[in-house]
C-alpha cells in the first residue's frame, strides 16, 4: 500500500496467463478457418490483419481460442525494439482466434479492470520494469512468469470504472479524458517514484 491507498500486488493476483499453440506453419490456410494470431498480428499493440493465416476449428484447442475484446500480448521481439511486450485488445474484426506461440493471453480473474491494466501495461516505468527483463541478445523474450511476477499499482475500483468509462464512451469531453488520463498518468509516476524511493533508503539502510 503506498500513499495514495493504492495496493500493489503481483499481477499473478489479479489475472491468468495462457501461453499459445505451436501450430505447424505448414498446415495453415491462407483462406478459411479461425485466424491465428501470430507475433505480427498484434505486437504493435493493436490487431494488423497482415499476413494473416487460419486454421481448422479444433475442439481439442479450446483452450487456445481468444475473443474479441480478451487481453493478448506477443513475448518474443528484437532486442533495443519496442515490438514486444505490447499489450492488445482485441477488436471484433473476427469472431474468434486461435493464439500462436510466444504470444500469451491475460485472463482477468477479479480486483482489476482491464482497460486500466492495458494503460497500465503501456505505462513507460511498468513495461520498463518488463521489457527490462528480456533474455536473449538480438531475439528479446519475456515469459509468462515475468507477467505474473509484475508487481503493479492498483487503485480502488471506482477510478478504474471510472478510467474505463473514459476508454469506452463514445460520446465524451475530449478535455475531461485528457485530464483524467493526465491525472492517472501523474499518480502511476508518484507511485511509481515513491516505490523507488523506499527501495533506495532501505538499501542505504541495509548498507550501515
Amino acid at each position: 500500500m503506498n500513499s495514495k491507498g493504492w495496493k500493489e500486488c503481483a499481477l499473478s493476483e489479479k489475472v491468468n496467463v495462457v501461453g499459445g499453440y505451436a501450430f505447424k506453419s505448414d498446415q495453415f490456410d491462407e483462406e478459411r478457418g479461425i485466424p491465428v494470431l501470430r507475433i505480427g498480428n498484434i505486437n504493435a499493440g493493436f490487431f494488423r490483419p497482415v499476413n494473416l493465416v487460419y486454421w481448422h476449428e479444433d475442439e481439442s484447442l479450446e483452450r487456445y481460442i481468444v475473443y474479441p475484446g480478451e487481453l493478448v500480448m506477443s513475448l518474443t521481439g528484437t532486442v533495443g525494439k519496442d515490438d514486444y511486450g505490447n499489450i492488445c485488445i482485441l477488436g471484433n474484426d473476427y469472431g474468434k482466434y486461435y493464439l500462436n506461440q510466444r504470444n500469451a493471453k491475460l485472463e482477468i480473474m477479479e480486483g482489476i479492470d482491464k482497460y486500466y491494466l492495458s494503460q497500465l501495461l503501456k505505462f513507460t516505468q511498468i513495461k520498463k520494469r518488463l521489457t527490462g527483463i528480456s533474455r536473449g541478445v538480438r531475439q528479446a523474450n519475456i515469459s509468462n512468469k515475468d507477467i505474473l511476477n509484475l508487481v503493479v499499482p492498483v487503485p480502488p475500483m471506482e477510478i478504474q470504472e471510472r478510467f474505463a468509462a473514459f476508454v469506452t464512451q463514445t460520446n465524451k469531453s475530449k478535455f475531461k479524458e485528457i485530464q483524467f488520463l493526465k491525472t492517472t498518468h501523474i499518480l502511476l509516476k508518484q507511485c511509481f517514484f515513491e516505490k523507488q524511493s523506499q527501495q533506495n533508503r532501505q538499501k542505504l539502510q541495509g548498507g550501515t
